[in-house]
């Protein structure tokens, strides 16, 4: 991370947002919530890098150079799919869609054979909670989108 967590949230009282989106620390963080934990000031930090992620792709700066939000984007999409991160298809997803196409698939024998990684994609027993969360998550969006939009001003 170019960023600690604590440094995006005084950039951000500091009214410098454009350090905070342009930050790579942005799209690194995964919300494991972590940070939010041993926050003496119980500041929902991964609820604000959530706000600021979206934020900064609808109106903000171009991503990083390292397809770190197309990394961010597949692995989602994992957890919504097997309801947890599938590393195989993690890397075959953002290889295509970041154009890295082979890169690290050398790693993936010897990750397999020592059973490091899985061949096929191992399900959790509480799918329907998960997809009940990422509902909720698109549902938050729409609205979100729905305020944003000039047409919710009632002038369309």
């Amino acid at each position: 991370m170019d960023l600690a967590p604590q440094q995006i949230i005084r950039a951000l009282q500091l009214g410098q947002p454009d350090l905070a989106l342009n930050s790579q620390t942005l799209w690194l963080c995964v919300g494991c919530q972590l940070c939010a934990t041993r926050c003496p000031c119980n500041v929902e930090l991964p609820r604000i890098m959530d706000a600021l992620r979206l934020w900064a792709e609808a109106h903000g700066p171009q991503p990083t150079p390292r397809d770190i939000p197309t990394f961010h984007h597949v692995f989602l999409k994992s957890v919504e799919l097997s309801g947890r991160a599938y590393e195989i298809g993690l890397i075959g997803g953002y290889n295509v869609l970041s154009r890295h196409l082979l890169s690290g698939f050398d790693l993936a024998p010897p990750m397999l054979r020592k059973g490091k990684i899985k061949p096929l994609p191992q399900r959790v027993q509480a799918r329907e909670e998960i997809a009940g969360i990422f509902r909720r998550a698109a549902e938050v969006r729409r609205q979100q989108t729905a305020v944003s939009s000039p047409a919710a001003g009632g002038d369309a």
